[in-house]
């Protein structure tokens, strides 16, 4: 079972390197795309009707290469949240992984880590507590708690 969590987790760490790669050649494509726009404005401003031509036409195909990197992205973006999805349900069908939200740390990992810095910063600092010491963190506010 933790073999198949590590796997999924490499899974879904490739998936989003896939994801970060595919954004950026979007991003080029609407740059370019923007470029050519503006190219286009001046070339229809001093009548430059081949040149107004070629560039509508690169326009066209860098549209439909970003509509198509588009799809892919959206698809991939399934991809991931499904894989997120299933390591949460085998972690626990009901909770998930009390420790994350989606791929982040959940609101109660950081209290934890909060919590766990101030008291366990060497583990020596408990030793002046006793074994039945109850410690608690304060309750934060949420803005939606107001």
């Amino acid at each position: 079972r933790l073999d198949a969590l590590k796997e999924n987790l490499e899974i879904i760490k490739q998936k989003l390197t896939e994801r970060e790669g595919l954004d950026q050649e979007i991003q080029i494509l609407r740059s370019k795309s923007a470029l050519n726009t503006r190219l286009l404005d001046r070339a229809q401003k001093a009548a430059e009707m081949k040149k107004v031509q070629h560039l509508q036409r690169e326009n066209e195909k860098i549209l439909v290469k970003c509509e198509e990197k588009q799809a892919v992205l959206k698809e991939l973006d399934r991809a991931i949240r499904q894989l997120v999805d299933d390591r949460h349900a085998a972690v626990h069908p009901q909770w998930g992984e009390l420790m994350k939200s989606g791929l982040e740390r959940s609101r109660f990992a950081d209290q934890v880590a909060e919590y766990a810095c101030i008291y366990t910063s060497s583990v020596t600092n408990l030793r002046f507590y006793s074994p039945f010491k109850r410690f608690s963190s304060t309750h934060d506010i949420l803005p939606h708690d107001l």
